[in-house]
């Protein structure tokens, strides 16, 4: 969306307005001074909206339609996300879950095999970014148009002849919604840039990448079951790399499952303070090119109430092989 910036004269405040209130004049929303936008001749934009390559390509709209745009832009990412997570699971699970018995040549065509779903997992993520970056554009577009606003509602302000109250309602409404929009793009885009933290599907057992300093491990919740006062659960760890993994930990953040709407904030990080959270040290070694069961119980837990998943892993040594397989000592 174009915009112009027009200083006001009393408090120097720079405002930033759309190029179709050029010509106007309206109230400064910080000393209620009036300021009158110069006249502009109007230049016509158009908006193409960002699709995924599997996607019909949309209608060009204008910057008018802006306000339908992020959610068809965040609607599409959402559905590939689920697509490439069920292709990729779909692809795993075809896999023989160990390698031993295996000799070397077999081991590393097996290793090659999970690196390229890996590689390709992280193109696709890059494809994801890229409309990340495309809803920044949008955040700073709705930004523009609640300046906009504000000079509008200033302007009612203090205009002294009666404004119907139902345009004011209106306009206030529209810029709360604004308000709501934008942090529920903030969060959606917060979530996508990030794979150190995965939820994990405990309906579907699929696994998730979650991304370690050395590289990408997969990680999968294969059962949960009622163990004491709390609930036991059985991860598969795939480590898709050359190396092994010993002293390693796994933090989980483990509650009910959020059941409000995205963009109520409030309602968010009420949910989001309420999980419980834990790091579980382990002592055994996550071995490379193959799936490594971990077993963790989750005290004081009721199972009706575990909805919701969230690991991450945080590995410490790296171990590795002092000779080849078929090198003699």
């Amino acid at each position: 969306m174009l915009t112009l910036s027009v200083n006001c004269p009393k408090c120097k405040k720079t405002l930033n307005v759309p190029t179709a209130s050029a010509g106007a004049t309206g109230s400064c929303p910080q000393c209620k001074h009036r300021v009158t936008v110069p006249p502009l001749e109007p230049v016509a934009t158009q908006r193409q909206v960002a699709t995924h390559s599997n996607q019909r390509p949309c209608k060009t709209i204008s910057s008018g339609s802006a306000t339908a745009l992020p959610w068809l832009t965040a609607g599409l990412a959402l559905i590939a996300v689920v697509l490439s997570i069920a292709s990729l699971s779909s692809s795993f699970r075809s896999r023989p879950a160990s390698l031993e018995g295996l000799d070397s040549s077999d081991v590393v065509t097996q290793l090659d095999a999970m690196k390229q779903i890996v590689d390709s997992h992280n193109q696709q993520l890059a494809g994801y970014k890229t409309i990340v970056k495309s809803n920044d554009s949008r955040i700073e577009s709705f930004t523009n148009r609640l300046n906009a606003l504000e000079l509008q509602l200033g302007e009612i302000a203090s205009n002294t002849s009666p404004q119907p109250a139902g345009d004011v309602e209106k306009l206030r409404a529209d810029f709360e919604s604004f308000r709501r929009f934008i942090t529920y793009l903030r969060q959606t885009g917060a979530i996508a840039s990030t794979r150190k933290t995965a939820v994990l599907d405990l309906a579907t057992r699929n696994y998730v990448c979650v991304d370690v300093e050395q590289g990408t491990l997969l990680v999968s919740c294969q059962d949960a079951e009622p163990y004491l006062d709390g609930v036991r659960l059985r991860l598969h760890i795939g480590n898709p790399m050359a190396v092994d993994f010993s002293e390693y930990a796994v933090k989980l953040r483990w509650g009910n499952r959020f059941k409000g709407a995205y963009d109520d904030t409030a309602s968010y990080v009420k949910w989001h303070d309420s999980l419980e959270e834990k790091s579980f040290s382990q002592t055994g070694t996550l071995k490379f090119a193959a799936w490594n069961v971990c077993t963790i119980v989750l005290p004081d837990t009721n199972p009706e109430d575990l909805g919701f998943l969230e690991a991450e892993v945080d590995v410490n040594t790296v171990s590795l092989s002092r000779n080849y397989p078929d090198e003699k000592q």
